[in-house]
């Protein structure tokens, strides 16, 4: 057996410019424990795990939003080694990723997951 291709890719028809960053934020603190603990994988890990299937959602929204600042920096241009930003026809595109062999690829990979499991993005004019 050998390795995968794990990737993640963001998109969006509009201007880099025009992503609401802040509407992402507002979204963020919005996010319910339910929805969190439905869609998002990495979040059944001990690490946001109050114990008896309780949920840590602040601990989980201040990891969000380090992993939008995170992301912030690719898309607007940035270098970042484990991640790449470029337009496509009409399309702006952000991807992350790598070869796994069971494992994550990189950390920017579990963040960007984190945000596009949430379906927080989406609130800031990404997908669209």
């Amino acid at each position: 057996m050998g390795a995968d291709l794990l990737l993640s890719i963001v998109w969006t028809t509009q201007e880099p410019k025009a992503i609401d960053f802040q509407a992402i934020g507002d979204a963020i603190e919005n996010l319910s424990s339910e929805i969190a603990a439905t869609n998002i994988q990495d979040v059944a890990s001990e690490r946001w795990d109050k114990g008896d299937g309780i949920l840590d959602i602040i601990a989980l929204r201040m990891q969000l939003h380090e992993d939008l600042e995170d992301f912030r920096t690719v898309w607007n241009g940035e270098y970042r080694r484990e991640a790449y930003s470029i337009r496509i026809g009409p399309l702006y595109v952000a991807i992350t990723g790598g070869l796994s062999w069971g494992d994550s690829p990189t950390e920017e990979f579990d963040a960007w997951n984190r945000l596009i499991e949430s379906g927080v993005l989406e609130a800031g004019g990404l997908y669209s």
